[in-house]
């Protein structure tokens, strides 16, 4: 097997092992330990995944589709996990909601436009999943309704700016960053 084929199957199977991961949160109680360890797993599997990937010269469609599809699945069920076990205002659920269909707005806008489902890896969306990565965590700490807010204020951005992109944009780029001028 050629190096590069060996290199980028290693990024890939990391992002793979995500998918799992992920689903096995939902059998473990919120915030105890068992969750945390693998919760943090799953950040630090999206975090070496692309690290390799690039460092290795591998990056590729297939791993950008992979990673998006494993990221996809983590949000899924870290979304969940959240609304079935804290408690929210129906406000909140609301402004979730919303952002939920701007997202599916923007996903067939882009299969209509494009052919294909794909997802951008904006800094809006980066700052969003980040965010969002650091809500179980910091669960308990900071006020619940303040983490909401910034969390929902930062993801309504980036849900829009990515509607914008899919419905301005000539060709579809997953890795653009932002609004082009």
């Amino acid at each position: 097997m050629k190096k590069s084929t060996w290199r980028s199957l290693v990024p890939n199977g990391i992002t793979c092992f995500r998918i799992p991961l992920s689903i096995s949160l939902c059998f473990f109680p919120f915030q105890t330990t068992g969750f945390v360890i693998i919760y943090i797993l799953c950040g630090l599997t999206d975090v070496a995944d692309g690290y390799l990937a690039r460092k290795w010269n591998v990056a590729g469609k297939c791993g950008a589709m992979l990673d998006s599809i494993a990221d996809f699945i983590f949000t899924a069920v870290l979304l969940g996990i959240c609304l079935t076990r804290l408690k929210w205002s129906s406000w909140m659920l609301w402004w979730m909601l919303i952002i939920v269909i701007i997202r599916c707005f923007a996903i067939c806008v882009c299969k209509i436009r494009y052919g294909v489902v794909a997802f951008l890896h904006t800094y809006g969306n980066k700052i969003t999943g980040f965010l969002l990565f650091l809500f179980p965590l910091l669960y308990g700490i900071l006020p619940f309704t303040m983490m909401v807010v910034l969390l929902c204020t930062v993801a309504s951005f980036a849900s829009v700016e990515e509607l914008l992109i899919m419905i301005t944009s000539k060709k579809l780029d997953r890795d653009q960053t932002g609004m082009k001028q």
